[in-house]
């Protein structure tokens, strides 16, 4: 089998080689193609992926191309995994929002909003080559915003698509360890939108740890920092789990207040880790040191996984000491789009959590919405397990995120200035109509070199 990554040459691309060497004798591919149209972080990538799977005698034939039609004839699967304009973008993305008082954040609100606009037309585009040259192909979706973006692919003829997000097993980690369980015997009940996410019950072993979890939320919130950004009154309030992305919804003022006495985006900062790794790695392959291209690897990816979430909760870009400082060994998105794909070979029979066509599963949205759910994962696709109706509580939000979602994929796929100010101006996060339009017409001056749809 044949599997393809597009952002190929993304800085995540050694741990989804990683993590097919972890699944050994079971990994399902034969060859791994990678592309990206920055040839020579492609190569430096591709050659580096060479090198770890030499080091395990690995058996994956492993090639690289910046010919996206080369790269996806033949294809059985496809990892979307690109950022249109680079950091250069997401900076841009940040800062235009806090300049207008809101959150700047890659995914959420105005910042999440800029990114789909110019995403959406380059994911479409690779989706019909998809379709013309390996029409039994499933994409993997992680490119973000994940959940806006597999809407439209799903709107826009691409059925054959599954979204993937990291956020859900996360908690689902984090829990275990609390529980000091294994993760592989927690099984979470889940609901809502991409990073819109509530856990609504813990199950461990088929007992449910929902009670036990909410009365001890403050002793769970000092043994990890990103339920410490919750008040425990208003988590059992809720009776449910946030997903950390909410914090930018219960406590947007407290998050645009902490950028800002930060001095520096989580965007600007990634620019700076990117690009000294990117050049590290560059002379390192160069002088074939693929060893201390890999130390260095590790050593930054590490860094930035530690300060994850810091400025934006703790206004400090100070690294976190319950992170590790090392490469998760399940390679984060990766590992779990690799898990996707073995459920849909049949090697695991797990639920896994995704973003997916809601069918009736939330019976408050409609059946084509993208909603993130636990589902069964089979040969023909997922199918979202039974929610029921969304508790009044979090009805409203999700109802109206929603709506802002489908309006974004209309603006981007039309380049229709007024229907993105709609947009924009249903997002929860933008207090006006007014300032909705001061926003969308900042981002088209200036990503206008990214958003030719809205020339």
């Amino acid at each position: 089998m044949k599997l393809t990554v597009l952002g190929g040459g993304g800085v995540r691309l050694p741990l989804l080689i990683k993590g097919l060497i972890g699944t050994g004798a079971q990994c399902p591919f034969e060859t791994v193609m990678l592309f990206d149209i920055e040839e020579q972080q492609l190569a430096t990538m591709g050659k580096l992926a060479q090198y770890l799977l030499r080091q395990t005698q690995s058996a994956i034939n492993l090639e690289y191309t910046t010919d996206i039609r080369e790269a996806l004839t033949g294809a059985d699967f496809v990892f979307s995994a690109i950022r249109v304009g680079q950091n250069a973008s997401r900076i841009i993305d940040e800062r235009v929002a806090l300049e207008h008082g809101v959150v700047g954040q890659e995914t959420t609100g105005p910042g999440g909003f800029a990114m789909a606009l110019r995403t959406i037309p380059v994911v479409l585009d690779y989706a019909r080559i998809m379709r013309e040259v390996a029409p039994q192909a499933w994409l993997l979706n992680f490119t973000n915003p994940a959940g806006i973006v597999t809407q439209a692919l799903i709107d826009q003829d691409t059925p054959r698509t599954i979204g993937i997000c990291d956020s859900p097993e996360g908690i689902k980690k984090r829990v275990a360890h609390f529980l000091d369980v294994v993760p592989e015997r927690v099984q979470l009940s889940y609901l809502g939108l991409n990073h819109l996410g509530w856990v609504t019950d813990v199950h461990v072993d088929g007992i449910s740890q929902m009670a036990f979890l909410l009365t001890h939320y403050a002793e769970l919130s000092r043994q990890d920092a990103e339920f410490a950004a919750f008040d425990a009154e208003l988590v059992q309030s809720l009776g449910m789990l946030p997903n950390e992305y909410l914090y930018y919804f219960y406590y947007s003022a407290d998050a645009v207040q902490n950028i800002n006495r930060v001095g520096e985006t989580r965007g600007a900062q990634i620019a700076q880790l990117s690009q000294s790794l990117l050049a590290g790695l560059h002379d390192a392959v160069l002088r074939e040191d693929y060893a201390g291209a890999w130390d260095l690897y590790t050593h930054t990816m590490g860094a930035r996984s530690q300060t994850y979430m810091q400025r934006e909760m703790h206004a400090t870009a100070q690294a976190r000491a319950d992170r590790p400082a090392v490469a998760q060994e399940d390679a984060g998105y990766a590992g779990i789009a690799l898990r996707v794909a073995q459920s849909m070979l049949g090697q695991s029979t797990a639920p896994m959590i995704v973003n997916t066509p809601n069918h009736h599963a939330i019976t408050d949205l409609a059946p084509e919405d993208v909603v993130e759910v636990s589902a069964s994962i089979l040969a023909d696709g997922p199918h979202p397990l039974a929610v029921g109706p969304m508790p009044a509580k979090i009805a409203g939000l999700v109802l109206q995120v929603k709506e802002y979602e489908r309006c974004t994929v209309k603006a981007a796929v039309t380049g229709n200035r007024r229907l993105a100010i709609e947009a924009l101006a249903a997002h929860p996060l933008v207090p006006s109509y007014q300032l909705a339009t001061q926003l969308v017409d900042r981002y088209l001056r200036e990503l206008a070199a990214w958003l030719p749809q809205f020339a």
